[in-house]
């Protein structure tokens, strides 16, 4: 909302508007293909049940750092990578807040 609020005429909103939808709809195919991929990999072996993992969003970096062991750093540029990107969202999320409340933010 904060990108769209600062454009210059609405034939620009709605460009824009556009392009995320692009983006969102191509996010939402690469997770349901993870999902999928997750499904695949641990359909006879369940990594809850045998405690493996205890909880249902430790299973695809489960996977992750599985498929990934043999190279080194890149299970934890993926982990580092999850983790800035939902930082980042919420950093925006509360910088727009701000904004809407009539507050600077820095």
């Amino acid at each position: 909302m904060q990108r769209y609020s600062c454009l210059p005429n609405i034939e620009a909103a709605n460009r824009a508007l556009w392009m995320y939808m692009f983006g969102l709809s191509i996010f939402f195919a690469l997770s349901c293909y993870c999902g999928l991929l997750v499904y695949a990999t641990y359909h006879d072996c369940d990594p809850i049940s045998t405690q493996v993992v205890t909880a249902k969003d430790q299973v695809f970096p489960l996977l992750v750092t599985r498929v990934f062991q043999g190279i080194d750093g890149l299970p934890g540029i993926f982990i580092a990578g999850v983790f800035s990107s939902s930082l980042r969202y919420i950093q925006l999320q509360f910088t727009y807040q701000h904004v809407t409340l009539g507050l600077v933010a820095f």
